[in-house]
């Protein structure tokens, strides 16, 4: 998950990182992008994360 409003390095972005992290994760299922949160998703939009990680488990 990432926040849209993550601007943990100094920037904010308006789009998913897919060009970096799909090359360094080759497994990786999705990502999934939270526009209202920053880079503490978890604490910000709690239900939506929960909701996320309970969808990724039932696909395992």
């Amino acid at each position: 998950m990432f926040g849209l409003q993550n601007n943990a390095r100094g920037r904010t972005r308006s789009h998913p990182p897919n060009y970096t992290a799909r090359p360094l994760v080759p497994n990786l299922r999705r990502i999934e992008t939270v526009p209202g949160a920053g880079h503490f998703v978890q604490m910000q939009e709690p239900d939506r994360v929960n909701t996320a990680i309970l969808e990724f488990l039932d696909g395992i």
